[in-house]
């Protein structure tokens, strides 16, 4: 007979679990978790239907068992609310923002690389520095590009019309230059300037020397004293100054050098630098003409 007054957990474990499980239908593993309290066991599970079930079939009182059974659910998730995330869940949260990390540094690394490999940084220098408001009295405008294209590895090779520029002379033949230069690029001097001696050409002080180029050639000629600049464009005989000390880049190297009675053929596209000191001319490497001329290529 049904007596709701009487404990269902009490009841129950007086009975056969297949007992139980015969007239509830409960699987048996569920039925032992109600009967021992194992609360873990039965999370997840439709615990408020197997006690509906239980009390309709057996006419038992299950709410202490329920009261017991809410109050378990309730503590566990206070301590859940003040468990700190696992270190494996935060593995994995990082894991979400590593792609964003790699795209970011592979395309950091592109533009350092397209930077560098396409010399950007000296083109931007070279804007900015052409966007000036003037000029300095004693540094003509072709010049300035004249020392750009150098800097950047590329060599002057002819000329279709003689062109003098001088400190004084400005800029009127800027347009004709422009026209008329041929550009080449040079690689870092494949004749590796480094590793040039220097080379006299002359042992005794000559009294005269000049430079005869084949075709066109560029001239640049640096006073050491002074630091002035002049440059010259022509397919004429350059007489050398030998009374100062300075220094000679030519555009390329298509030119026969003139020492008194002496010479010496030069045939490559390669620019040459020569150093005139106490009358003499010195062949000299890329590194001692930044030496001799303050780290400046030109």
């Amino acid at each position: 007979m049904s007596d709701k007054t009487v404990d269902g957990v009490k009841r129950l474990a007086e009975l056969e679990i297949s007992e139980i499980v015969k007239k509830t239908h409960i699987e048996a593993e569920y039925i032992e978790a109600i009967i021992s309290r194992d609360f873990d066991k039965l999370k997840h599970k439709n615990v408020y239907a197997f006690i509906k079930i239980i009390e309709r079939e057996f006419g038992v009182d299950m709410s202490t068992w329920l009261d017991e059974y809410k109050a378990s659910i309730s503590l566990d998730e206070e301590k859940r609310a003040f468990v700190p995330v696992s270190s494996r869940e935060i593995v994995i949260k990082d894991r979400n923002k590593l792609p964003k990390i790699l795209f970011w540094l592979v395309l950091i690394i592109i533009a350092a690389w397209a930077i560098f490999n396409f010399k950007l940084y000296d083109l931007t220098r070279f804007k900015s520095e052409n966007n000036a408001t003037s000029y300095s009295s004693n540094t003509t405008m072709v010049e300035v590009a004249g020392g750009k294209l150098e800097n950047v590895g590329v060599e002057i090779i002819s000329l279709d019309e003689p062109l003098i520029v001088t400190e004084n002379n400005e800029t009127e033949n800027l347009n004709a230059l422009e026209k008329s230069i041929i550009l080449q690029s040079v690689d870092d001097e494949n004749i590796t300037n480094d590793n040039i001696a220097t080379n006299t050409l002359e042992d005794e002080t000559p009294t005269g020397a000049s430079i005869v180029p084949s075709n066109n050639i560029w001239i640049g000629i640096i006073d050491i004293a002074t630091k002035k600049k002049s440059t010259i464009t022509t397919d004429k005989e350059y007489k050398i100054d030998l009374d100062k000390e300075q220094l000679i880049l030519t555009g390329h190297g298509l030119f026969e050098l003139k020492i008194d009675a002496k010479s010496e053929k030069f045939n490559d596209k390669n620019p040459h630098r020569l150093h005139i000191k106490d009358g003499k001319v010195n062949q000299i490497s890329y590194d001692e003409f930044l030496k001799l001329n303050g780290g400046k290529a030109w």
